[in-house]
């Protein structure tokens, strides 16, 4: 049985999600070495991120009723014992059937466990941040000290609040944003104050407030997913030094002292006390090697960089490739596969009909038939009776008295199966078309001769293969 069989479709889509999230991390590692000027955008990481989010969207292509239809997995109850041996069969795979649905159990129980305790340090951090918030007082309150308002444009509803808190100069709020600055820093000269809060004043500007409140809340979320986190703190990164340069192209000559501001409020402050739900001047998520490159920046640069059209242009094209590269490894049902009425080739072209639909004889314990069998010499091709994907070629997905099985599915909830076959000729998550060969007539499973065990599917519910074959 493959892994993902194992497991419900629920643990496959989290596994694929954090595949995907190394994919791209990866690929913006890649581009890092040729297009570093697009990788230190902030924007980049934005879109990245919410990229990695989408094998987690519900799309029916994905999120189909399940690998094997329930009715399949029901097909051999216990109560179906005939002799010994086929009781300790069906022991055998109700025991094996106990202890995947506790594994998958015990799997969602530590996801849950985790994303509830993930939330509850948000919340926290959440409330720390607000408290810090209303306990500051407005600046205009405490001192008009050498802030003149009306160069930064404030909106009306922005304020500029003071705390006694040893924290760096941040922004905070969804709504309605404001800056916060520690009291320690109303020391430092005009010019420097002036520049650290137009610094802040830029993350406004750029609504980086709700979107550093928006990432910390999906890092949390998907806890279990490292990959986010990186590319959490690539945007921080890159978020911070993109307000640098902005600062600095409106005030060229004002390198030295930018960075003086940006020692000094290294010195002023603790950064222990840094929530992540911020957008801070010199915050905890940063590390010295972080400082050592916005300090160089600021010292050395003589122009910001310009985000012009051609990085909108080019991320957009990586988003669009990188988004139907995932859609592409979907196994997708191609508009080919439509199902009708009478409109199926017979999957047998020289077998018989050894037992038809709801038939009813002791070999299955007086219960009615839900398939058609087409006995023929074992070794007989067996071809698909409509176009569609394989979703099982084995003899261990299902119940062994199928024996080596393929399991296709079509349009609009319609799956085909065969049973009991010799060999197989196709794979899982091949596309196969009508008539093609697919196997061979086999003695696999529980059977008293060679035949094929036919069975048609409709949302999830046998349906009579009659009304679909040319018979």
């Amino acid at each position: 049985m493959d892994i993902l069989s194992l497991f419900g479709g629920y643990e496959s889509q989290l596994m694929l999600f954090v595949f995907w999230s190394a994919i791209l991390y990866g690929v913006a590692l890649m581009l890092e070495r040729f297009w570093p000027q697009l990788i230190q955008w902030s924007r980049f990481w934005q879109a990245w991120i919410l990229l990695a989010l989408v094998p987690l969207i519900p799309i029916s292509t994905w999120q189909e009723s399940g690998l094997i239809p329930q009715v399949l997995i029901d097909a051999f109850e216990p109560t179906q014992r005939v002799v010994p041996i086929a009781q300790q069969a069906v022991t055998a795979d109700v025991s094996e059937l106990i202890f995947l649905n506790y594994l998958s159990e015990l799997v969602a129980g530590v996801l849950v466990l985790g994303t509830m305790l993930a939330l509850a340090r948000f919340a926290i951090s959440l409330l720390k941040t607000h408290r810090i918030v209303r306990e500051s007082r407005c600046l205009e309150n405490v001192t008009a000290q050498h802030v003149n308002f009306e160069d930064f444009k404030l909106g009306k509803n922005t304020q500029i609040r003071v705390t006694q808190q040893q924290v760096s100069p941040f922004v905070f709020g969804f709504i309605k944003p404001c800056i916060v600055v520690p009291d320690s820093v109303l020391a430092m000269s005009k010019t420097q104050l002036n520049l650290l809060i137009e610094h802040e004043v830029t993350h406004l500007k750029n609504r980086d407030p709700q979107m550093v409140i928006a990432l910390r809340l999906i890092t949390h979320l998907a806890w279990f997913n490292p990959l986010l986190r990186l590319m959490e703190k690539r945007f921080l990164q890159a978020m911070e030094l993109e307000c640098d340069h902005r600062v600095l192209s409106n005030n060229p000559t004002q390198q030295l002292n930018y960075a003086k501001a940006l020692i000094a409020c290294l010195k002023l402050t603790n950064n222990k006390q840094e929530s992540g739900l911020s957008a801070y001047f010199s915050g905890a998520k940063f590390e010295k090697s972080d400082f050592e490159q916005r300090i160089r920046a600021a010292m050395n640069s003589t122009e910001t960089r310009k985000i012009n059209k051609y990085y909108q242009l080019a991320l957009m094209a990586l988003v669009t490739i990188m988004f139907t590269s995932i859609v592409m490894a979907q196994p997708l049902v191609m508009p080919s596969d439509e199902v009708k009425p009478q409109q199926g080739i017979v999957p047998v072209s020289v077998g018989r009909i050894s037992s038809d639909y709801d038939e009813i004889n002791a070999f299955r314990s007086k219960k009615p038939h839900k398939g058609i069998d087409f006995a023929a010499p074992t070794g007989t091709e067996i071809v698909a009776s409509f176009a569609g994907v394989v979703k099982v070629a084995d003899d261990s997905t299902l119940h062994r008295n199928y024996g080596k099985v393929i399991l296709l599915e079509h349009q609009d909830g319609v799956k085909t199966l065969y049973a009991h076959l010799d060999s197989l000729n196709v794979q899982v998550g091949e596309h196969v078309s009508a008539g093609q060969k697919i196997g061979t007539v086999g003695t696999t499973g529980r059977v008293t001769g060679p035949h094929l065990h036919f069975e048609m599917l409709n949302q999830e519910q046998r349906v009579n293969p009659r009304v679909y074959l040319k018979l």
